[in-house]
């Protein structure tokens, strides 16, 4: 596993549903964070540092009934890249938690995604781990499923767009639930990313998207890829994340050659990349 560190983050304004007991007026929400290095861990020095930034932030969301661990080959990738990545363990539906999920709790997870947005953009104000490595004008978002669902609704639903958020990549998802207008005009650049033998959530949701989000827009197509499988194992997974970090590149880097980058990796043999 690369260098990551774990913080939890208490929202005192909104509640957690209950998991079979209990539950909680209060959302506290375990978060990995992923960063780019220089320095590795060493016995005089066993912390991994943060490479000199600021880099751009990327907020993460997992499926659901699955934690954000089960992605840490993407995530890894995406900071290996040159980002700062932070993603939530959602509380209604992580399974890092004790307790069955709550499907209903999707309608928190924008919430919690701008909650986790603005405590990493403090921790890069203070003195810390984390400090000066965090551009705040520079921040992106992803999920995949339900997850992809929720990101989703933080940048392209007017119910729940968080303004920070200037681009997004959203894995196997869908719109749907939110209240709202979709993808209203203004809206950033967006990359839709889904497998043709998807067996939960059908290729069509993304497509849909596509079609009505504003641009520029992007739908990456795996042929005969899976509805997880894509995103966390070889061969698929490393040819997404280089995607993906071009995507990003693009969009919250400003970077002139990652346009060509992407289309590269998004034309390699079983995969397309459609512009709009």
């Amino acid at each position: 596993m690369g260098p990551s560190s774990n913080r939890a983050f208490v929202d005192p304004t909104r509640g957690t549903p209950a998991r079979g007991s209990g539950g909680s007026g209060e959302r506290a929400i375990a978060t990995t964070i992923y960063y780019p290095t220089t320095i590795a861990p060493s016995e005089q020095n066993p912390e991994p540092r943060v490479a000199t930034g600021p880099w751009p932030l990327i907020v993460f969301a997992h499926g659901y009934a699955i934690d954000a661990a089960a992605y840490a080959p993407l995530l890894e990738d995406l900071a290996s890249g040159g980002y700062v990545v932070v993603a939530p363990d959602f509380p209604g539906n992580s399974t890092a938690y004790p307790g069955g999920a709550v499907r209903s709790d999707l309608l928190q997870q924008p919430g919690d995604m701008s909650f986790v947005i603005t405590k990493l953009i403090e921790a890069s104000q203070t003195p810390g781990l984390l400090s000066g490595a965090i551009d705040p004008n520079a921040v992106g978002s992803s999920g995949h499923s339900d997850g992809g669902v929720a990101a989703a609704a933080s940048a392209y639903n007017t119910c729940c767009i968080d303004p920070r958020i200037k681009a997004s990549v959203i894995l196997t998802g869908g719109s749907f639930g939110f209240d709202g207008q979709w993808f209203p005009p203004g809206t950033p650049p967006v990359m839709f990313v889904h497998g043709t033998a998807d067996e939960i959530n059908p290729y069509s949701a993304s497509t849909s998207m596509f079609a009505r989000a504003q641009s520029p827009k992007y739908l990456l197509t795996v042929q005969g890829g899976s509805h997880l499988g894509v995103y966390v194992t070889p061969p698929w997974e490393p040819q997404v994340a280089r995607a993906m970090v071009a995507f990003f590149d693009r969009y919250l880097k400003g970077d002139p050659t990652a346009a060509d980058r992407l289309a590269t990796a998004g034309n390699e043999p079983g995969y397309s990349l459609q512009r709009g």
